[in-house]
């Protein structure tokens, strides 16, 4: 940020207790107080659960050992936020305790698709990938390749020159998505057929939810 990290985190906390303020200011007739109890306690526990996640990937950060598995459990913890939202658009627009269940875990799956979405986007930005490789946690495509792909042991060898070249990130971008994007894409398939069977849990037309998991994400050709 422009006036640094230890400033920017302090921004973000004022900024999370002002959103929790207004949220309180909320008047009466427009959530009644029962609802808003409700709404607050799944605030809460987005934030310890996004908390929680995102400790666990700082544990992660530039290890390419890390296993799929692993990522996945970090992925769920991470979608958090979109459940928050599915939830707590069931309790203000009046649903049932049934249908603020399979909403939230329609949240919950959607949450997850973005995220991998947003994987292979950055794993197709030169610079967001170079990001990620020198200063954050591997995208999961990478760290699937790096378990046992044919390709393990030559990205290996271009992960372990410094500094890390925009033409070497390039390379592990193209061998990547060519050897991964299959399995990536079985995976978002996967979560999709659970979202839209999950969704077969309310009697209302879901068409346009089922539109939105459906088209999170478009696998380009490079």
């Amino acid at each position: 940020g422009k006036y640094g990290k230890d400033l920017a985190l302090l921004a973000g906390d004022a900024l999370l207790f002002k959103g929790l303020t207004l949220l309180n200011k909320i008047p009466h007739e427009t959530i009644q107080p029962e609802k808003m109890k409700i709404v607050l306690n799944i605030v809460k526990n987005m934030f310890f659960e996004l908390g929680d996640a995102e400790a666990l990937e700082l544990e992660f950060r530039k290890k390419p050992g890390v296993t799929p598995e692993e990522y996945l459990r970090i992925v769920h913890k991470k979608a958090a936020d979109v459940e928050a939202h599915t939830r707590t658009g069931a309790v203000i627009g009046r649903g049932t305790k049934e249908e603020a269940e399979v909403l939230g875990s329609y949240g919950r799956l959607l949450g997850a698709i973005l995220i991998l979405a947003d994987d292979i986007e950055d794993l197709l930005d030169t610079d967001e990938f170079k990001h990620r490789i020198t200063n954050e946690h591997l995208p999961l495509p990478l760290l699937h390749a790096l378990q046992s792909s044919s390709i393990k042991s030559e990205l290996l060898s271009i992960l372990s020159k410094k500094p890390m070249s925009k033409r070497n990130v390039q390379k592990i971008s193209e061998m990547v998505y060519e050897e991964e994007k299959t399995y990536v894409l079985n995976l978002i398939n996967n979560l999709v057929k659970k979202s839209c069977s999950v969704l077969k849990g309310l009697k209302t037309d879901t068409s346009n939810l089922q539109l939105l998991v459906n088209n999170a994400i478009v696998f380009p050709d490079i």
